[in-house]
């Protein structure tokens, strides 16, 4: 900052030197400078946002400043809103992407799922006709017990 802006005098500057008219421009010119943002150098709230007119740097009023903090308040809600709008365009683009994701998996799942069904039911015929194969061969062990024992019976009937 300049030197004249740290020995600005408060109070009224009507009968005060250049230098102190100088130092209360710079001042006011901060001023506007802090409220949109830089220090570089003065900014003028037409460019910025188009909808107030530019005070000049020594006239700035109690209502300029009100003004300028409700264009930013309004600015800033806004940039919110947009913000909202964004994620939510985002979320439904996501929805989409996952829908698309799941489909294919789902197809895949039931791809998978047609193959393993043909293994599972060879399988199985496998299975059923080792059962059908175990269920004969246990008929033929009772028919070979029964005749065993008919034949113990006969045996022991003869002693």
């Amino acid at each position: 900052m300049d030197q004249n802006f740290q020995n600005t005098p408060t109070g009224d500057n009507s009968n005060s030197s250049p230098d102190v008219e100088s130092a209360h421009q710079q001042a006011a010119a901060y001023s506007v400078n802090t409220v949109y943002g830089t220090e570089d150098e003065t900014v003028c709230p037409e460019s910025r946002y188009n909808q107030m007119p530019a005070p000049l740097p020594g006239d700035l009023s109690r209502e300029d400043i009100a003004n300028s903090a409700q264009q930013l308040i309004d600015d800033l809600n806004t940039k919110r809103k947009r913000d909202t709008q964004l994620m939510d365009d985002y979320k439904k683009a996501l929805e989409i992407q996952v829908q698309k994701c799941c489909s294919v998996v789902e197809q895949r799942l039931f791809h998978v799922y047609e193959e393993q069904g043909k293994m599972v039911q060879d399988k199985l015929q496998t299975l059923f006709a080792g059962l059908d194969r175990i269920s004969k061969v246990e008929g033929e062990l009772t028919q070979f017990k029964q005749a065993l024992q008919m034949l113990y019976r006969d045996l022991q009937a003869t002693d």
